[in-house]
């Protein structure tokens, strides 16, 4: 038996900075640590231009080829909304990061009492 070995590789462009609401937070999740967050100043606005899908293929010579397939979207493009993370003095999607968690309000966030009523329902829904 083979072993499957598909891949799928997505390009979104970032096009837009949103500023985010005050409070917002990107977490990271690592393997045995607790979970760490960072404040999340923005979002990107981002669309899908291009994806491309490889995969392995057996050959008439008993041999396994690589076989890829690529995509190039045309308008209107797919679209995203993911927080950015500010490393480095540069906005970059925090959703790259293999150990991303999440985008969300802490429950300690001093907000308004209606904003901060509408997070908690948003958590308890999940």
């Amino acid at each position: 038996m083979t072993k499957d070995n598909r891949s799928h590789y997505e390009d979104w462009c970032s096009v837009a900075v949103i500023p985010a609401p005050p409070g917002m937070r990107n977490y990271w999740k690592l393997d045995a640590e607790p979970e760490t967050s960072q404040p999340c100043y923005f979002f990107l606005l981002q669309e899908l231009r291009l994806e491309e899908f490889s995969w392995d293929e057996p050959r008439r010579d008993g041999t396994v080829g690589r076989c890829s397939r690529t995509t190039r979207h045309e308008p209107p493009y797919s679209t995203r909304v993911v927080g950015a993370d500010l490393s480095d003095g540069e906005l970059r999607p925090a959703i790259e990061d293999s150990n991303f968690a999440g985008t969300d309000v802490p429950e300690t966030t001093p907000l308004t009492e209606s904003t901060n009523s509408d997070a908690q329902q948003a958590r308890e829904a999940r």
